[in-house]
């Protein structure tokens, strides 16, 4: 068995004597520890214990050996004892996770747990082994690390670790505490605590700041959250390593403060563009070719390994959405060759992990064929580039954008699993990855899509949903199965992966809506009468369902989008009344318009995965002083709305949008509120109003969007006080809703191409 754990560890403290005139900083002592197969069984253990306390003594655990480079695990038994052999802890955690599923009739999930476990223990039928398709399982997106892991404390990042385990995920992306590499690192390069601490972002945008897209953006970072977070991600990467797991932490690709362009007048330093539509300021990147760029790699590596050690993947992308300063083909290949050769210098163990989103091949193929791995985000670029030039490859799964809220996913694709595919066409394809955005959403695509890792075939999608649906309930239902056969064929059907189809609620009002956020439009699978037919099969078995927490998200999960989606095709009656000039009229719809919102932020506010409180006081927690708690508390607010501005441009306002209670109500219901009053307005005075023609769709496009601003900025900016934990019963709230729009649902038509939608491609800036 190999540990995980090599030679090759950066002393405990680091001492790399004179930079550029400064001495180094000393660090705290880190000793990593060692893993072995015994440690990985307590690991397992652990994680056992944690769902079901006590659990881990009934069952006899044992390491054995890959299978060809691949986890593989076993589920037996021996006389009266389950018996779970796997080659690593991740490898046990999915033989305990296909256990539980397929002897137990038992589920875990983000978003419900059903763990009423049969008594005594049942034993398996049969010997069961499962082989790994690849070597790598890759999890995590760096946008995930902000849009839903902004605030997370280890609590939820242990409960994650444990999920990721029972998965089979391997190798995931650990960047927590990466501020703390930057402000160690910097002190070396002339660069004081404030000037440090000015550069390094608010919590919420890292992920940005680690992808080399913007700086100090709601800086300067207090140093207790420096503080508090390299101890939550040595806790982080110390349990993904006792589990077996390969941690992908950061690489160096030249990214540097503005700063270093007054301190190193003669390096070369270039200024690139500003980032997300002209919302954020423009960022420096150190030239790999300047003399300067070789001691910043080596103090960035050193110091990350002193604070965390080392699991020998680094993750960097350069030019990350952004030009170098030249295309040349020799110039690239020095920027690869340089980032490698710094790579290897610290670590000679060293492999690049690279994402295909802004890949160059120059780049890529620049680096030796067995010292780089391939992150194929969401698998669309190994075909165009013959499975990247013979380099070794994940093929990814992207699923979610910007934490959205929207029920969606292509199940009939991954039940006949395109990896397989893959697998057969790509000597150099060796893993699968998740790299959606937002997770904490949609628990049955994810459920099926890692499961296929197990799978050398396809899967029967029908025996499958009617699987799942006992399992995450705990009993059987045919009604549970109908509306699981309505839902694969609407919400879930071919197509539907990838970017989430807008929602109404969300939008920013206008007559002529366009979308919400910057990204597709109201793109439509199926009736929604027919989510609605779904959505009341399954409330009419709650007398015997609603034991189970799955059951009752999936009840609200699936009622907050039929009444979202009904909001989009009513808005076509509000819309059609103001056209008409017929007031009485435009006063009915509207008023029905608006109770959607009340109704939905209801619902939602009976679970605790919709709670935009629980975001917020999750926020507030890690502030040490009242200052720090006021900042913190506005981070969160600026997110899933504004988000950047640091120019003056909201360019990209609303990508993270959200159906969450408290957004859906005030934030949303009151922009639209406020517009809708305007409309009611201009019939009673006999105005025109229109706005089909503003196809670049500005916040400040014409005067009533500017008067949206300031709604907006009043909600972020105010103290909130949601609830941080639900209020209601998710099923009795439920059903009155679907009883209350059993009528409307059922008469109200989804149209395809509806014409008040505008079709045309809007980019959503402001000038």
């Amino acid at each position: 068995m190999k540990s995980s754990t090599k030679k090759g560890w950066i002393g405990l403290v680091l001492m790399v004597g004179v930079c550029c005139g400064q001495a180094a900083p000393k660090l705290d002592p880190f000793a990593p520890a060692i893993v072995t197969e015994a440690s990985q069984i307590e690991a397992a253990r652990g994680v056992i214990d944690r769902l079901v306390p006590g659990l881990s003594k009934q069952l006899k655990l044992e390491i054995i050996p890959q299978e060809e480079g691949k986890d593989v695990f076993e589920v037996d038994r021996a006389g009266k004892q389950v018996v779970l052999r796997g080659s690593s802890g991740v490898a046990l955690c999915s033989g305990f996770n296909w256990y539980l599923k397929y002897s137990c009739n038992c589920h875990i999930s983000w978003c419900g747990d059903q763990l009423n476990l049969p008594r005594p223990l049942p034993l398996p039928e049969s010997k069961v082994r499962k082989r790994s398709q690849g070597a790598h399982q890759v999890y995590l997106n760096y946008c995930v690390f902000s849009y839903s892991m902004s605030w997370w404390n280890w609590e939820c990042w242990q409960r994650e670790i444990d999920w990721m385990a029972l998965n089979g995920i391997n190798m995931p992306l650990a960047v927590t505490g990466l501020e703390g590499v930057w402000y160690h690192m910097l002190q070396q390069f002339k660069m004081s605590d404030e000037e440090i601490r000015s550069f390094i972002v608010g919590p919420s945008n890292m992920a940005w700041q680690w992808m080399t897209n913007l700086e100090g953006y709601a800086g300067p970072l207090p140093q207790s959250w420096i503080d508090s977070h390299i101890t939550l991600g040595r806790q982080i990467l110390e349990r993904e390593r006792s589990l077996g797991m390969t941690p992908i932490q950061q690489g160096f690709s030249g990214y540097v403060p503005r700063k270093f362009q007054e301190l190193y007048p003669d390096a070369e330093i270039g200024m690139g563009r500003g980032w997300g539509l002209g919302s954020f300021k423009a960022i420096c990147q150190l030239d790999p070719t300047d003399p300067l760029f070789d001691e910043v790699a080596k103090a960035f590596y050193e110091t990350q390994t002193a604070l965390f050690g080392t699991s020998h993947h680094y993750a960097t992308d350069p030019f990350h959405e952004g030009k170098p300063p030249s295309e040349e083909l020799d110039y690239l290949v020095q920027v690869g060759k340089t980032i490698y050769k710094n790579m290897v210098a610290v670590d000679p163990e060293a492999t690049w992990v690279m994402q295909s989103w802004s890949i160059r091949k120059s780049i890529a193929c620049s680096v030796p064929k067995n010292r780089l791995l391939i992150l194929d985000l969401n698998g669309g670029k190994s075909g165009s580039s013959d499975g990247f030039w013979g380099y070794e490859f994940v093929d990814g799964i992207l699923n979610n954008f910007g934490g959205r809220t929207r029920i969606h996913g292509d199940l009939a694709r991954y039940a006949e699993n395109p990896f397989a595919y893959k697998y057969e066409k790509y000597a150099t394809m060796n893993g699968m990855g998740s790299f959606s955005e937002g997770i904490d959403n949609n628990p049955v695509f994810y459920d099926l899509a890692w499961e296929m890792n197990w799978h050398e075939g396809t899967v029967d999608l029908d025996n499958w949903l009617k699987q799942y649906a006992d399992r995450r309930y705990g009993a059987r239902s045919e009604k549970a199965h109908a509306a699981w056969n309505i839902l694969r064929q609407t919400a879930y059907a071919k197509g539907t992966g990838g970017t989430e189809a807008s929602s109404m609620l969300a939008a920013r009002p206008a007559l002529t809506v366009m979308k919400s956020g910057p990204n597709r439009s109201f793109i439509l699978t199926g009736q929604n009468s027919e989510m609605a037919k779904a959505w009341a099969l399954l409330l009419a078995d709650a007398d015997q369902l609603s034991a189970s927490a799955g059951y009752q998200y999936d009840v609200v999960d699936i009622g907050r989008q039929v009444l979202s989606d009904l909001a989009r095709d009513h808005y076509v009656k509000v819309a059609d009344a103001f056209r008409a000039k017929d007031l009485k009229t435009f006063r009915k719809e509207k008023a029905f318009f608006l109770g959607l919102f009340a109704d939905v932020d209801r619902l939602i506010g009976t679970r605790t995965e919709f709670l935009f409180g629980k975001w917020h006081a999750d926020a507030v927690r890690w502030g040490t002083t009242p200052e720090e708690k006021q900042r913190y508390a506005y981070e969160a607010s600026m997110l899933p709305t504004w988000w950047g501005g640091e120019t003056g441009r909201y360019g990209i306002h609303d990508y993270g949008w959200r159906e969450w209670n408290g957004m859906v109500a005030d934030y949303y219901g009151g922009r639209w509120t406020h517009f809708l009053n305007f409309l009611e307005t201009c019939i009673k005075n006999g105005t025109d109003y229109e706005d089909a023609s503003i196809t670049k769709r500005r916040m400040d496009s014409n005067p009533i969007f500017k008067e949206l601003i300031e709604v907006e900025r009043e909600w972020i900016e105010k103290e909130k006080h949601y609830p941080a934990t639900p209020v209601g019963d998710s099923i009795a709230i439920a059903r009155e809703l679907q009883k209350k729009y059993a009528k409307p649902l059922a008469e109200t038509e989804s149209v395809m191409q509806l014409e008040w939608v505008q079709k045309r491609k809007a980019r959503l800036i402001m000038d």
